[in-house]
């Protein structure tokens, strides 16, 4: 009996905590009102698409101009205009960053050391230190000494500008310019 008792009192308690008849009533209650609507969903789907997309693009694709290291200027190392085999492999060390390059058989002793960065190199002109000197301490003032002149010149501004590359009259020098150019 006691059983009975326990089990009739429970039900009774459990049915009084969930009325099924207030489920299927039709009244306002604040969990009923709060329904999405689609223009909003929609819009604030967006807007939270835009932020992300524009979080990952600063995160993972933008590259500032001062860090783009990447440009690739070997297309004109390529140039048919380069005949000279040592031209062409000079041209590609600095194009692509590869000092692997300046080990080629095919450029002269001048080149190689400049390529190399031996700046003080008895085999290098004056002229040709100087070059060496600009592009190796990255310092375009050692471009305006008074041995460097004409094309190389050009060319020696033209790494740090490649605006003064196009000054150059000979078509080779000029794409080999373009091609060693920093920006």
């Amino acid at each position: 009996m006691r059983f009975l008792i326990i089990f009739l009192f429970s039900v009774f308690m459990v049915a009084q905590e969930f009325n099924i008849d207030s489920i299927f009533k039709d009244e306002s209650s604040n969990e009923v009102k709060k329904e999405i609507e689609a223009k909003n969903f929609e819009k604030d789907s967006n807007k939270e698409y835009k932020e992300l997309k524009s979080k990952f693009y600063k995160k993972y694709e933008y590259v500032p101009p001062s860090k783009n290291n990447n440009i690739k200027h070997d297309s004109f190392c390529y140039d048919a205009s380069i005949k000279n085999e040592g031209d062409k492999y000079f041209c590609l060390s600095f194009a692509k960053n590869d000092k692997n390059f300046c080990y080629d058989y095919k450029l002269s002793e001048a080149q190689k050391n400049i390529c190399l960065g031996f700046c003080y190199d008895g085999s290098l002109t004056k002229a040709q230190k100087a070059f060496c000197l600009a592009i190796k301490n990255n310092n375009q003032n050692f471009c305006f000494d008074t041995n460097i002149k004409g094309s190389l010149k050009a060319m020696c501004l033209g790494r740090f500008n490649k605006m003064n590359c196009y000054s150059i009259n000979d078509e080779a020098k000029k794409n080999i310019c373009l091609g060693i150019s920093l920006n």
